[in-house]
């Protein structure tokens, strides 16, 4: 037996050589928050942005180049982003960037590559080998905690009846320095809780990383802040966030009122000194825990979201050994009870076998009225018919000819008619050109201004080709970017762009474990992930996006003496500043709502004389008409809407309301999107108004650089946060609910 070394020794030594000349290698890479539970989960969530740290280290030689990061979407091709690294010689260094996994059993390839490209480096971490800790489903409420409180921990919190352990994942962070520097690093992040009593430890916190908090914050995100020795760090670095001030400092030998806030059986806290309290004053918020004299937990809203500020230090004594932390937190976080996994639900969202609502506007999305999509009984015919055309259609003919060598002729003959025949017949059901659906969410806090813009849009190629992906903000509504946000004059706000996939286990779902095409290249996220860069499409296919940005609202909808009687009645006038119609329009205030009909430029009503309904009932209406005919979910209570019209008007505002239906209602879940639902500004004596924009866009899709000329089919849906104060209107209305110009 002969053996040939040469080729063995020769990849070798080219393999010694490439690893010898490199200037830095790749030593490891965490993905998530914090260290993974004792189940070996990651602190992550699939589908959404993630933070990542990559492990690099140089030898005698600094390095300069691009580090990348790659893994795959929900429809198993590669996306890849990457971000520069300078690093001297000798030097070990933790590079954080950011990553979105489509699989639950996620794969990363980290690259580093030179400044001439030529990669340098390239390590892959599988999940399935334990080299990362898999990600969350959607379903998931992810905490991620600074610091270590009493009582908030996964252990502690799943032995509550109701709170099953794979419903819930605790991350806690040792420093605020670990935290993300971009508000998208906290996509998947359900609540975020600061809390330690170092003072230099917050004092440490960079300023990118406080305003990516702010931002995420501004976006719709709860922040509970754990402020007690160290209240003076945390007014300086969150002031303008918090919802109260603090004007002196109080000691207490007694926390009876904490006590009452967590039940009347709630083990008693023992103090065995006297506890020093701040002292809340100017409260904007509501009071959680405490009373007028002694605030010890204030919640109010920020924008878009939520911050609640706790006067206590929760990681220290006597907390630490508490047994009723666990549900203070509980309550304080307002944690909802899981129900059981109910496996005998029936209707259209169980037979579509629809789990989340994202994945109803996914189907959605995908409905095109210039595509003609043959029925699956026809295809099945069709084949049937082409069968019988090849096989015993060409038998008989070429034996009723008494030619049988023939067949060699007519059998191609049969094949080419059908394949053309085919190819031509699905180009004129398909059409030849790119059409798009294109749906816009434009958030509004007419508090402050803050206005945070949701698309999502599904893109349908006539071609096999590759296109660059892009979305700028319409300045009809927006006009500027938010603090510390990427802005462009001549463009406002610079939206976030990725893909957009489905949460179940199916096709293009992410609730698969793992895949990878075989027949399409990867593509790559722009700087910051502000567009997508070569993604590829086959003929007649679909591919769904999303982007998200935040900036400062030009006027929309102004309420003048909004006020309230009672719990849910509310009077005042509401005026439309906008310069296109508002239609369909209504605004939930407590349990109500009120249905204003069309608001025209410049038009107002007065919503107590309106007709109004109970909200639960309302949205459980609403979702009722989006399972019954997802083609047309404006049907019944929009009747402004044609069955034309791309209009998913039910589907959105059941997804902006989902929280408010109880779980023995049987519709799916709003896990993907949660953030779209804000009911929880409802409880911060907020009225919520809603309306689909008639004519104009509130953002702008381009392809290569330049909006699509023709197939694009928009619909545009707006949401105002109003402020209302309690008590009687200052001047009485004699005039009816009719508008006035």
């Amino acid at each position: 037996m002969r053996t040939f070394l040469g080729p063995s020794v020769f990849v070798a030594v080219c393999s010694w050589a490439s690893v010898a000349g490199a200037q830095a290698q790749i030593d490891g890479l965490r993905v998530g928050f914090g260290n993974a539970a004792s189940e070996k989960l990651g602190n992550y969530k699939i589908g959404n942005w993630a933070p990542a740290v990559v492990q690099v280290r140089t030898d005698k030689e600094p390095f300069e180049g691009r580090l990348e990061i790659s893994t795959f979407d929900s429809d198993d091709v590669e996306a890849t982003l990457d971000r520069p690294v300078t690093l001297g010689a000798d030097r070990s260094a933790s590079l954080p960037i950011f990553v979105k996994p489509g699989k639950s059993q996620p794969r990363f390839q980290v690259r580093l590559r030179d400044a001439n490209g030529r990669v340098v480096d390239s390590e892959s971490f599988e999940s399935t080998a334990g080299q990362v800790w898999p990600g969350a489903p959607q379903s998931v409420t992810l905490i991620v905690t600074v610091g270590r409180p009493a009582g908030l921990d996964v252990n502690d919190l799943t032995k509550r009846p109701g709170y099953p352990r794979e419903h819930f994942r605790i991350a806690h962070v040792e420093s605020a320095r670990e935290l993300p520097d971009r508000w998208y690093g906290f996509d998947a992040v359900n609540y975020l809780v600061l809390c330690t009593a170092d003072a230099a430890e917050l004092e440490s916190l960079d300023e990118p990383i406080r305003a990516a908090i702010e931002t995420w914050v501004q976006q719709g995100g709860h922040l509970i802040v754990s402020a007690g020795s160290a209240w003076p760090v945390v007014t300086k670095l969150f002031g303008p966030m918090l919802p109260a001030d603090v004007d002196r400092v109080e000691t207490t030998r007694q926390l009876n009122d904490l006590e009452s806030y967590v039940g009347q059986n709630a083990p008693r806290l023992q103090l065995k000194s006297p506890v020093t309290v701040p002292h809340f004053t100017n409260l904007r918020g509501r009071l959680m825990a405490g009373v007028r004299d002694l605030p010890l937990a204030v919640q109010g809203p920020h924008g878009l979201g939520t911050v609640t500020v706790v006067g206590l230090d929760f990681d220290r004594e006597p907390f630490q050994g508490w047994s009723g932390a666990t549900d203070l937190w509980i309550k304080l976080l307002a944690l909802p009870k899981r129900p059981p996994a109910d496996t005998s639900r029936a209707g259209a969202w169980s037979q579509r076998a629809i789990t989340d609502l994202s994945s109803q506007l996914h189907l959605d999305l995908e409905e095109f009225d210039d595509v003609t999509v043959v029925p699956f009984q026809y295809v099945v015919g069709l084949v049937f018919l082409y069968i019988l055309l090849i096989g015993p259609a060409d038998f008989w003919l070429v034996r009723r000819l008494k030619r049988m060598e023939w067949t060699w002729i007519t059998f191609p003959i049969i094949v080419a008619a059908a394949s053309m025949l085919g190819y031509f017949t699905a180009r004129a059901l398909k059409t030849d050109s790119v059409h798009v659906n294109h749906v816009d969410l434009i958030d509004v806090d007419a508090q402050t201004g803050t206005l945070r813009g949701t698309s999502w849009f599904t893109l349908f190629s006539s071609e096999t080709r590759s296109y660059a992906v892009e979305v700028r903000p319409d300045p009809h509504l927006t006009a500027s970017g938010a603090a510390g946000e990427t802005t462009d004059s001549a463009r406002g706000p610079r939206p976030i762009v990725s893909w957009l996939g489905v949460s179940e286990d199916a096709i293009g779902g992410m609730g698969r474990r793992g895949g990878r095409s075989l027949s399409l290249r990867g593509y790559r996220f722009g700087p910051d992930a502000e567009s997508l860069v070569d993604v590829p499409l086959p003929v007649w296919s679909t591919k769904s996006f999303t982007a998200r940005w935040i900036g400062t609202a030009r006027p929309t909808v102004v309420g003048k003496n909004l006020r309230s009687v009672g719990t849910d009645r509310l009077l005042g006038d509401l005026t439309n500043k906008t310069d296109l119609e508002l239609r369909d329009c209504m605004v939930a205030f407590g349990g109500r709502v009120y249905r204003l009909g069309t608001m025209p430029i410049n038009g107002s009503v007065t919503p107590n004389f309106t007709p109004n309904e109970d909200l639960r009932g309302h949205i459980a209406r609403r979702a009722a008409a989006a399972e019954a005919d997802r083609d047309n979910a404006s049907s019944g209570d929009d009747a402004g809407a044609t069955a034309a019209e791309f209009m998913p008007y039910n589907l959105l505002v059941t997804m902006m309301f989902r929280s408010r239906l109880t779980h023995e209602i049987q519709i799916p879940a709003n896990d993907y999107f949660d953030e779209i639902d804000l009911c929880g500004q409802l409880d911060h004596h907020r009225a919520i108004f809603v309306a689909r924009v008639g004519g104009g866009s509130a953002s702008q899709l381009l392809l290569d650089g330049a909006p699509p000329e023709r197939g694009v089919s928009s619909a545009v849906f707006l949401r105002v946060l109003l402020p209302v104060e309690s008590g009687p209107v200052t001047d009485d209305r004699s005039e009816t609910g009719s508008f006035r110009e």
